[in-house]
């Protein structure tokens, strides 16, 4: 038992050693990339995790958006125009009555 339990605590600290370099490999490549000082303006985007990953997630052209309106819809964050929800604005919007339903709902 105890053999098994020293393998493990080996395997665990190779692993551990493995994910610090290559932390350090992806932040050395990220603080190369030009627009490395605008996505860690963001707040809440850390260095390994969350400003690389918006980098591959909306790629590196820089001509993709021309707004910051565009890249917010893009990412979801936008926010959408307001529905209709009741008769009253149905007619506002259009200018007529909303179509009758026999009551049922499918």
């Amino acid at each position: 038992m105890g053999c098994q339990a020293l393998t493990y605590s080996r395997a665990k600290a190779a692993a551990a050693e493995n994910i610090r370099s290559l932390e350090d490999a992806l932040s050395e490549a990220f603080y190369a990339h030009a627009d490395a000082a605008v996505l860690r303006s963001f707040p809440g985007l850390r260095t390994v995790l969350g400003a690389p990953r918006i980098l591959g997630e909306i790629g590196d052209d820089r001509e993709r958006f021309t707004t910051a309106r565009g890249l917010k819809s893009y990412a979801g964050t936008a926010p959408a125009a307001p529905r209709p929800t009741s008769v009253c604005a149905w007619s506002a919007i259009n200018d007529s009555t909303p179509p009758r339903t026999s009551g049922r709902f499918h």
